[in-house]
């Protein structure tokens, strides 16, 4: 009995990651941004933009590009830069996610929040 709860457990969960997996697909545009508790909308971030695709790749536009790859695990996204010179991870709590929002909370001390607005679920 109790395996079987445990096999039911780990099947819904895997299939909630497969969920945030599918709803986070495409283009996001970065809408506004809270840095320690200072707000900068959308005409501090017009051109910041992620694309997050499902082989696990990410690209981000933000004042340079980055690229690497994403791991979702327990409400949270990890980055994994592949462009900066020595290894760096960074991970940012899912605070919120659906087919048109995301906002995103960083684990680290900079107190950084994110909210991004989906404008394309294409893959390019």
């Amino acid at each position: 009995m109790r395996f079987c709860f445990l096999l039911l457990m780990l099947l819904y969960l895997s299939a909630c990651t497969n969920r945030e997996s599918k709803l986070l697909h495409g283009k996001w545009q970065v809408k506004k941004i809270n840095i320690n508790g200072t707000a900068f909308d959308s005409s501090f971030t017009a051109n910041w933009s992620y694309v997050f695709l499902p082989s696990g790749t990410y690209t981000a536009q933000l004042f340079a590009t980055d690229t690497g790859n994403y791991l979702l695990k327990e409400n949270a996204i990890n980055f994994y830069s592949t462009i900066k010179t020595k290894p760096h991870n960074t991970v940012f709590k899912i605070t919120r996610l659906d087919s048109q929002l995301l906002v995103l909370q960083s684990t680290d001390s900079n107190n950084i929040q994110l909210h991004l607005q989906k404008y394309s679920t294409t893959h390019e």
